[in-house]
């Protein structure tokens, strides 16, 4: 099973709520498929500068 979470900020009213499942859709998919965009919307809570977390090992 492959996801692509196409998130959509504008439509997506209550990402909280969209966010709580998400982690068991990655983990049932075999790939995940994500834009920068979808990146940022995700973890858009998270601090980015000079930060790779969750882009591969470091």
């Amino acid at each position: 099973m492959s996801l692509d979470p196409n998130a959509r900020a504008g439509l997506d009213t209550d990402r909280i709520a969209h966010l709580r499942p998400f982690a068991d859709w990655v983990a049932l998919s075999d790939a995940v498929r994500a834009s920068d965009e979808d990146l940022a919307w995700l973890h858009s809570d998270e601090p980015t500068a000079g930060s790779s977390a969750g882009r591969g090992s470091s």
